[in-house]
């Protein structure tokens, strides 16, 4: 795919052509229109990049016999000399150069005027902070130096280089490889074993086998099989190969399942290797490419998956970690807060920035909050929605208004929702409309069935409130700052959500909430004292279509600058076009989304 670019220049506040220097509109259609009649070449599917005079950075790679230059260049436009403001196009002005030579696996800085190491380069070019200038693919650069390695990315190349004393030369030799990679899913042995295969819905096949290589070293063989589309990969010590170019992201986020003798394929190769720690990996998940290539891809994921924390190494996609300088991976501990046996004990879809953060506030408080083998739901859903770390008199803590519990309360209560993995959202729900009677009436750990004591706790509010209370919840409800946030009130928001499915109504009493409560299933019935007293606010999420019908209840706060809940029926998440549109709404009310309730979509306001 070829480029071409254009340079913003923060004098004129104009773009301008990087191959001509005229002066171009800066919408994508017209930049388009004008490199095509600039550069024949430019095709339909080539690619419009703009850049920012001085302050963008780009990366080329160039090759020579022997030697793999890397570059990282500013872009500066060419003036027209008399002029300010007139240029003749735009030239790459280089800030920083390395060079990997065969043979040594010392990077040799050739300059460097970034103020940063090339550590941190490396992570910003993975994070796509720094752009390729080349339509050439880094890979054919790379394999113009280094001709017989199955290397597919800049970042996992220079790993391997001066990590694992990388040269040019293969440790499997090229006939062993082929004969290898041939040996896979479609000869007799791998058809009579997929007769007794089962698949798993939405995990793809990992079929694995050990060969000895040279009397002293192993390979091991992972083929991947998706449809009529095979993967092989052969690992032995520092090096992997594979069988075609294969995206490294897409593999780690896939989800696998061990076939056949696959598990005594890799605890055999365990045993020769046991630096890779896989056979440990492997029985917490089947994921066993993640340990094999992480090394080569990223530090922080190989320290995960050595340690056993599979969660951890899987999710790196959702952890802002991650995208730190590798310089600073010496250790888990350093590097998220956590012991070892923490990050062991989540699992995959409890993970992300704010969940890490919480735990991490946790830990440094009281370490035995989290020395739980693993994390239900409902402990999940405590962690989260309890401030359990707050410091009040006598060591005591005050929990999302639940009332004072100790540390040893605490810990009972962990170990009753440890037991009770799906009630957490009920139980902290029970424990606050405990908190509006002034009583834990079944105690803080219910011998009943936590949703029938939340039901009666809640019953007994509802028959508690008095004309008074209903007139001031009618009050804050009807006040011109909480309507401001329904979409069906002013000319400006009819027109602005006029074409989306759904819209967001406001309550009128306090009998709305107990009705939304009833018909969704859900708490939102004890949010009236909150809602009188202005520290939350509750909101209807409805279908044009079906306006009295309910379809989801949103919880905003008291100020109304975070969207702290949104809910579909008996609790559980909005489906995705839902959930755009309370992006777009949050977007357009100016409300920060703070909760995992809704899915990181980007998503434009049209």
């Amino acid at each position: 795919m070829g480029k071409s670019f254009f340079v913003k220049s923060p004098e004129t506040g104009a773009c301008y052509c990087g191959r001509c220097g005229k002066r171009q509109l800066t919408d994508l259609y017209n930049m388009q229109k004008h490199a095509q009649i600039c550069d024949p070449q430019f095709g339909v599917k080539d690619e419009v990049l703009v850049v920012e005079e001085g302050r963008s950075w780009g990366y080329r790679l160039e090759s020579a016999p022997g030697v793999l230059t890397l570059s990282i260049c500013a872009p500066f436009l060419t003036r027209i000399r008399g002029f300010k403001d007139r240029f003749s196009g735009m030239e790459w002005m280089t800030v920083f150069a390395a060079e990997f030579a065969a043979g040594t696996k010392n990077i040799r800085i050739l300059s460097n005027d970034t103020g940063y190491d090339m550590e941190v380069l490396l992570s910003l070019i993975r994070a796509d902070r720094i752009i390729p200038i080349s339509s050439v693919r880094d890979s054919e650069v790379i394999r113009q130096v280094f001709p017989c390695i199955d290397i597919y990315s800049l970042q996992m190349f220079a790993h391997i280089y001066k990590c694992k004393g990388f040269t040019a030369n293969k440790p499997i030799k090229p006939g062993t490889e082929s004969w290898l990679f041939e040996k896979t899913p479609g000869s007799k042995e791998w058809k009579e074993l997929e007769k007794h295969l089962t698949p798993e819905r939405g995990k793809i096949p990992i079929y694995a086998a050990v060969y000895k290589h040279r009397n002293d070293s192993y390979i091991l063989q992972v083929v991947l099989k998706k449809g009529q589309e095979k993967t092989v990969f052969l690992f032995t010590r520092g090096y992997c190969s594979c069988s075609r170019e294969v995206d490294l992201n897409e593999i780690f986020l896939q989800q696998y399942y061990l076939v056949g003798n696959a598990m005594k394929a890799v605890e055999a190769f365990d045993k020769a290797y046991p630096e890779y720690h896989l056979a440990m990996y492997a029985r917490r998940s089947e994921n066993i490419l993640t340990p094999l290539l992480a090394a080569d891809y990223h530090t922080g994921m190989e320290l995960a998956a050595k340690a056993g924390a599979t969660a951890i190494a899987e999710s790196y996609d959702k952890l802002s970690v991650f995208e730190k300088s590798p310089r600073l991976f010496h250790n888990l501990k350093d590097l998220f807060g956590l012991s070892v046996p923490v990050l062991r004990a989540l699992q995959r879809d409890q993970i992300n920035d704010s969940v890490m953060a919480r735990l991490r506030e946790i830990y440094e408080y009281q370490p035995a909050f989290l020395q739980f083998e693993s994390y239900t739901d409902s402990m999940m859903e405590f962690y989260m929605r309890g401030n359990v770390t707050h410091r009040g008199a006598n060591r005591e803590r005050a929990i999302d208004g639940i009332g004072a519990l100790n540390d040893k309360q605490i810990l009972q209560i962990l170990r009753y929702l440890e037991k009770h993995p799906l009630d957490g959202h009920y139980y902290c729900d029970y424990m606050n409309a405990c908190a509006q009677l002034g009583e834990y009436v079944y105690g803080i750990t219910p011998n009943i069935p936590i949703r029938e004591a939340h039901d009666r706790v809640v019953s007994r509010i509802r028959n508690d409130q008095d004309w008074n209370s209903k007139r001031r919840f009618e009050y804050a409800v009807n006040s011109e700052e909480y309507l401001r946030l329904a979409t069906c009130l002013t000319e400006e928001d009819e027109e602005f959500f006029d074409k989306d499915p759904y819209m967001v109504t406001a309550p009128e009493t306090s009998d709305d909430l107990f009705r939304e409560s009833e018909s969704m299933h859900n708490c939102v019935r004890i949010y009236v004292s909150r809602v009188t007293r202005q520290s939350s606010r509750i909101y209807f999420l409805r279908e044009k279509e079906k306006p009295d019908k309910s379809y989801g209840t949103i919880e905003v706060s008291g100020d109304g600058s975070r969207l702290i809940q949104a809910k579909a029926f008996a609790n559980r998440r909005l489906p995705g076009k839902a959930q755009r549109f309370v992006i777009k709404w949050c977007r357009s009310k100016r409300i920060r989304i703070d909760t995992g309730d809704i899915a990181k979509v980007p998503y434009e306001i049209s």
